[in-house]
């Protein structure tokens, strides 16, 4: 950890502000289950109970980058024992953290837009075919 706060000077880890407490308490209770969630929904492609989740989640993941993006980039440390020194420094602090802004974008995006509801899911198939295929040996 040490060696990844020297080398990117990255307050968030170094320094461990208040307000990085409550973002993590939020992930632990919301999105580490929700992370279980979405694996399994994942398996069932084209799951339709999972469309708004992920809406919810894609959301939340970027709201959460908001703060630290801001803290990166806007705040003064001159007299913290961690951070960017240079404007160099704060754009790669803020490509790192910007990827997951990106990545909640994304999910955001892809739900609201490019994924339909769709009534059966891969399971749902499956389970289906079987039946249809039983039926008609008999």
């Amino acid at each position: 950890m040490d060696s990844y706060i020297s080398a990117y000077k990255d307050p968030i880890v170094g320094i461990g502000p208040g307000w990085l407490k409550a973002i993590l308490y939020f992930e632990i209770i919301f999105q580490v289950p929700f992370l279980v969630f979405g694996v399994f929904g994942a398996l069932s492609v084209g799951a339709p109970w999972m469309r708004i989740p992920s809406i919810v989640y894609g959301t939340s993941l970027m709201t959460m980058m908001i703060p630290m993006l801001g803290f990166v980039l806007l705040d003064d440390f001159r007299l913290a024992k961690t951070g960017p020194a240079s404007l160099d420094e704060r754009l790669r602090l803020a490509g790192i953290y910007g990827y997951f802004l990106l990545g909640g974008t994304t999910i955001l995006v892809d739900n609201l837009f490019f994924r339909r509801a769709s009534t059966e899911s891969f399971m749902w198939r499956k389970t289906m075919k079987k039946n249809t295929t039983s039926k008609k040996v008999r």
